[in-house]
């Protein structure tokens, strides 16, 4: 591919580094995260034969059953197989064990056919509020509302058990997991490092369709809106990360206004 190519055909995407170098297209996740929250309330449940609460003995499926959900997901598109598989067994042991907090009784399963098909796995945590861990769905499975199935059972479980917040987390270039999250009702809680991802991606784009002729006045225009929308957001959490950092600020401020 030439670079002329490159630079018409690959949008600067969230979440997403974008290089070309020795005539190809390298694309790869940043580690740049959302972090959301939750305010509880008891939810609707969809009977749904096989939904049950998670157990010490579903290991080897909960195994299984993520490295069928995840095998195309961002979090794990550098790895190879066999360090995919490795990473998996690892989660899966790590949620039986105490990484990122104890495992919480409310996590849910759905097993059709004798088979884990979707999961939501919280984890408690002493002076935070219950994380929702990792929650999948197998992809022949896609599309049938089991992700929100399982998350509203394990929900209701912490409702039950009086707990008023669930806190969760997607990669920002998981556009899928964001989407879910929004429409489960999770809010984004405001962070420094995802508002400069944001405003510097916005930005780049903008000056990609730009400098490509790809966008007609009225849509730069509908560009500049939006950046100015992240500019004032970004500004404002720079201000609440660290007042001590105000030359950083100032410094990674004027390299946005060049990249302009």
């Amino acid at each position: 591919m030439k670079f002329e190519t490159f630079e018409r055909t690959v949008p600067f995407r969230p979440g997403w580094k974008r290089e070309y170098y020795d005539g190809k297209v390298h694309l790869r996740p940043s580690w740049v995260t959302i972090d959301y929250s939750l305010k509880l309330t008891q939810r609707p449940e969809r009977p749904t034969h096989g939904l049950r609460m998670c157990e010490a003995t579903d290991r080897a499926q909960l195994i299984d059953a993520f490295i069928d959900s995840f095998c195309y997901a961002p979090e794990y598109a550098c790895d190879s197989m066999k360090s995919y598989r490795k990473k998996a067994a690892e989660y899966v042991d790590g949620y039986f064990g105490s990484v990122r907090g104890e495992r919480s009784p409310c996590s849910t399963v759905l097993e059709i056919e004798g088979q884990i098909v979707a999961a939501a796995l919280v984890k408690l945590r002493p002076t935070l509020p219950p994380l929702l861990d990792c929650l999948f769905v197998r992809p022949a499975c896609f599309r049938r509302g089991y992700a929100t199935i399982v998350a509203a059972r394990a929900v209701n479980r912490l409702v039950a058990h009086g707990q008023p917040i669930l806190r969760s987390g997607a990669m920002l270039a998981n556009e899928a997991s964001i989407a879910w999250h929004r429409s489960f009702g999770f809010l984004e809680r405001p962070e420094y490092f995802l508002a400069q991802s944001r405003y510097f991606n916005a930005i780049h784009e903008r000056g990609r369709l730009e400098k490509c002729n790809l966008a007609t006045a009225e849509q730069l225009a509908e560009w500049d809106a939006k950046i100015a929308s992240l500019k004032d957001e970004f500004e404002r959490l720079s201000l609440a990360e660290d007042r001590s950092n105000k030359p950083l600020t100032a410094e990674v401020l004027n390299h946005a206004e060049k990249a302009k």
